[in-house]
């Protein structure tokens, strides 16, 4: 029998309408932070899409989805490092995901710049994954190395 641990709900976007009305006539941008909600051994990451204005803070837009992963998303050992991904990432600005909601530009050049814009933010949020991963497992060894050397110095 296969029980899921945890889960990637699908980018569901509740609020399209009001993202693309927001786009068409305010301007601003697109952004995608993720939330990390947890009960018992379960975990579930859910992205969220914001508009923001232009010249308004994406940190600021951020927050309440950090301390909302902060507060819910640690609670199981599997919860720790998709909270702790998800805080740096949205602490940093989430996601510039506005090419994906405009239609075409014109000018090619625009679009090219969009795409990569998109792309180098997506990038940043892999590193950050990585990287997360990667130290929390130095610091379980780094752990495991301090037991091994203190139960062995006791006789």
């Amino acid at each position: 029998m296969y029980i899921p641990i945890g889960w990637r709900a699908p980018a569901k976007i509740e609020n399209l309408d009001e993202l693309r009305q927001n786009l068409e006539t305010r301007g601003g941008s697109v952004i995608m932070y993720r939330q990390v909600l947890s009960l018992c051994m379960f975990i579930q990451i859910t992205p969220k899409f914001v508009w923001v204005e232009d010249g308004t803070s994406r940190f600021k837009a951020g927050v309440p989805y950090a301390l909302r992963s902060v507060v819910y998303g640690w609670w199981p050992p599997m919860g720790l490092l998709p909270s702790i991904i998800a805080v740096t990432n949205n602490l940093w600005g989430g996601v510039d995901v506005t090419a994906y909601f405009r239609p075409e530009p014109a000018n090619p050049e625009e679009a090219a710049r969009l795409l990569a814009r998109t792309e180098r933010e997506t990038r940043r949020e892999e590193l950050v994954e990585k990287s997360v991963r990667h130290g929390f497992a130095y610091l379980v060894i780094l752990v495991l190395l301090v037991i091994a050397i203190a139960t062995c110095g006791v006789t």
